[in-house]
């Protein structure tokens, strides 16, 4: 789930009385809700590429898409509004908007634009990315760590001839699809910053070792080819540069996403890169417990559905899919299906007071917060 680049502003608690005494989640109130969500542009393009609106040749992007339905399918149906950025260039914007006619583009003004993208590629520049020897180190450890890969400069040797790469090691090497569906992840954050209609500075500073001379990757590359008379160049399939580029850009739009979130009092619900960002690098504040509280329920639920099915010796094939998707799947033909039933389903009852339930959070003080998503998880795995 996403972050917030800081907290949501609360509802007043003096406007409602909290049912926060009992063990069993908060009832529906006689109110109106208005859970706000942003869905930023590379999760929509994960949807279209999954749903076949975009047509692709490298299948390695299928596990961060099939994550993009995943989210697009929660914000649905926990959200009474969904809205984007409208800020894709004009030659790919109006197949933008036909596509997802059910999220509310946005235009922000010209100067609160500019200076939330300005905020936000200072913000990614304040980073840096290290490399001690052959791997990584610094800033960047954290989020290879939440993407469970393990990233380390080699020499490919080509006769007479060395390419520098980054290769990012596995365990096994049957798991080789793994370290592509991370490439590819890398790769949709690139070919989302040429979609968009922003250009800022926002790439991380480069540290190597006891080099101060080394501030930039092509400074990196000039000292490596200084100190290898083999050196033939980079390697066009090292995933080096779009490494260190899409670290940044995921740095520069996951604090403008949440930044315009906090101005629209909404939860943003980030690309899969993004959330690996914010989770790792960053720890920004959720705007909400809300995420946290659905992935706490999602776990319990792929749980309890694996211990029923343990005795079939069916459970590892239980739920292989994200969890929403697994069920909307389970009712449809295809994955353009699963958003329309996710449209249709928004509007029951049980979505609606789980909206509810959500919206009333915020008047919770923390203490009253946490005893009533206490009492909710309680009450889950009571039921």
């Amino acid at each position: 789930m996403g972050t917030g680049a800081a907290k949501t502003p609360r509802h007043s608690a003096s406007s409602f009385s909290p049912a926060c005494e009992r063990d069993v989640p908060i009832s529906r109130a006689f109110m109106t809700t208005d859970r706000r969500i942003l869905v930023d542009n590379a999760t929509l393009s994960g949807v279209e590429r999954i749903t076949g609106r975009s047509k692709i040749k490298n299948l390695n992007y299928i596990d961060n898409d099939i994550l993009c339905l995943e989210k697009l399918v929660t914000a649905i149906l926990f959200s009474d509004v969904i809205f984007g950025i409208d800020d894709y260039k004009d030659k790919y914007r109006s197949e933008r908007l036909k596509n997802f006619d059910f999220v509310n583009f946005s235009e922000i003004d010209q100067a609160t634009y500019a200076s939330f993208a300005g905020d936000a590629a200072a913000f990614a520049r304040s980073f840096t990315v290290s490399f001690e020897g052959s791997k990584p180190a610094g800033d960047v450890i954290r989020f290879f760590e939440a993407l469970r890969i393990d990233p380390q400069l080699r020499w490919d040797v080509f006769v007479s001839s060395e390419y520098l790469t980054l290769s990012l090691l596995v365990q096994d090497p049957k798991y080789t699809r793994y370290e592509n569906s991370i490439d590819s992840v890398v790769r949709n954050e690139e070919t989302d910053s040429k979609l968009v209609a922003v250009e800022t500075d926002h790439d991380p500073a480069l540290s190597v070792g006891s080099r101060p001379d080394i501030q930039n990757i092509k400074d990196f590359v000039r000292a490596i080819s200084s100190d290898n008379p083999q050196f033939a160049g980079v390697d066009g399939k090292s995933v080096l540069g779009r490494m260190l580029f899409g670290f940044g850009w995921a740095a520069e739009r996951s604090h403008f996403y949440n930044a315009v979130a906090y101005l629209q009092g909404a939860d943003a619900y980030l690309a899969p890169l993004r959330d690996a960002f914010c989770e790792s690098c960053c720890r920004i504040d959720y705007p909400s417990e809300v995420t946290g509280l659905l992935e706490r329920l999602k776990l319990r639920s792929q749980e309890t559905l694996t211990s029923i099915l343990d005795p079939t010796g069916r459970a590892k094939f239980a739920i292989r899919l994200p969890f929403f998707t697994s069920y909307l799947i389970s009712r449809s033909d295809n994955p353009l299906q699963c958003i329309d039933l996710a449209l249709t389903l928004r509007s029951h009852r049980d979505f609606r007071d789980c909206r509810t339930i959500f919206h009333n959070l915020y008047h919770l003080s923390n203490s009253d917060k946490v005893r009533e998503l206490n009492g909710i998880l309680k009450y889950v795995g009571q039921s």
